[in-house]
């Protein structure tokens, strides 16, 4: 057996050579031996992935950087494939920028090229990763294979969103008004909701769900419809207008939060109403009397009143306050003092308040303010006593005397 050794460079191609036979005593050449030895083409090469483990979101476009490396005789044009398989079959790759299916690679030499793989908007989650391979077909010898694996990762995405179609409906005082929602978990992965209880207007209102629900599961791509119950007080405490309820539906997993209101709209009543506390009675004149009025917002609005007097004695009258604002339920006592002039006659008379709701000019509730007025004590019905007789001319009397007597003497000299 005469062993060969070819290195591992040698192209293909036939090599002749010559073996001489020699004595070993005399060193005689005896003979000679042609020999002729074919080198055939073969195909060695491996495909390596440096980071072959990539995660992201549904939809992502992951990139793998690969090298191949051509170890033949002779330059290779390497065929590759990616199996996807059945569970990312919706999946798409691509090999390097103009997405070919093989790559020429010289003897000897290596090349190194991007892996694409797009996956699914609706992937669900998959923290442990979809494995899958690249292959390669070597064109010297198709039984030559390589292969190298990949995986990737599919992160939990947490997004909830809220559907509503009526958010505002009408109540009444001691009323029960409905409302519901659909939570809808858009993610791809289980997501744990939770429903804090909505806040509500002051005054005894209530808001509770059904069944009483406070927190439920939904799987990705579920939805639940949430049904709420709004108790409206039986109360005059309550406001006309939109009373706004809060809801919050949140994720125990992201901590998203989503706001939203309802509304319920209690209709607007008006009312104001004055009512006379107290009087002082009789008031002397040049003194000073006090009433007391009480103004109470017998409706469910916010109002601001402006307070007023009128008559022909609204002169006497001081309001303390000229404008007052009463939440519904809301009261406040006003002081009126009054005070006769010093020189009027005794008798009954009295003022009028008027209270006129800012809203609405035209509403106006009125109330009179009686008192008896008493007689000054600083004034007195009595006659002045007549003067004793003046025995002297009066001034202007002797006055007209020497006028006259000034005017005959001008005429006597003329």
């Amino acid at each position: 057996v005469l062993p060969v050794e070819i290195p591992m460079d040698t192209n293909p191609g036939y090599y002749n050579f010559s073996i001489n036979l020699i004595l070993d005593s005399d060193g005689l050449k005896v003979g000679n031996l042609q020999l002729s030895v074919l080198i055939e083409y073969y195909a060695d090469f491996s495909i390596t992935i440096s980071d072959n483990h990539l995660s992201g979101k549904p939809g992502k476009v992951h990139e793998f950087e690969a090298v191949i490396v051509n170890s033949a005789n002779h330059e290779d044009d390497i065929e590759l494939s990616i199996d996807l398989g059945d569970k990312a079959s919706d999946w798409s790759y691509c090999l390097g920028s103009s997405c070919f299916n093989s790559i020429k690679v010289d003897k000897g030499e290596s090349k190194t090229f991007k892996i694409q793989v797009t996956t699914n908007d609706d992937d669900l989650v998959n923290t442990e990763g979809f494995v899958f391979f690249i292959t390669g077909v070597s064109s010297l010898n198709d039984k030559i294979t390589s292969e190298a694996s990949l995986k990737i990762s599919t992160k939990a995405v947490y997004d909830l969103s809220v559907a509503t179609e009526v958010t505002t409906k009408n109540g009444n005082k001691g009323s029960t008004v409905p409302f519901q929602f659909t939570v809808t978990n858009n993610g791809n992965a289980l997501d744990y909701v939770y429903l804090p209880i909505p806040d509500v207007p002051s005054g005894g209102w209530f808001a509770t769900y059904s069944n009483d629900l406070s927190d439920f599961q939904l799987a990705a791509k579920e939805s639940k419809t949430v049904y709420l119950n709004i108790d409206v007080p039986d109360s005059n405490k309550i406001y006309g207008g939109d009373n706004i309820i809060s809801v919050n539906v949140s994720s125990a997993q992201s901590f998203q939060s989503l706001l939203f209101n309802f509304t319920v709209f209690i209709k607007e009543e008006p009312n104001i109403e004055i009512e006379l506390s107290s009087s002082p009675g009789e008031v002397t004149a040049g003194t000073t009397g006090e009433f007391q009025v009480l103004v109470t917002n017998k409706g469910n609005t916010v109002e601001r009143v402006n307070l007023s007097l009128e008559g022909a004695k609204a002169s006497w009258f001081i309001l303390m306050d000229s404008s007052i604002k009463l939440v519904p339920g809301g009261y406040k006592q006003i002081t009126i003092e009054v005070k006769p002039p010093i020189a009027q006659p005794a008798g009954e008379t009295s003022g009028i308040l008027n209270a006129t709701l800012v809203s609405d000019s035209s509403r106006t509730t009125k109330i009179t303010l009686p008192l008896t007025v008493l007689k000054s004590d600083l004034i007195t019905d009595s006659e002045p006593e007549p003067e004793e007789d003046n025995l002297l001319p009066s001034l202007s009397f002797v006055s007209v005397i020497v006028i006259v007597s000034i005017i005959s003497l001008l005429r006597r000299r003329v």
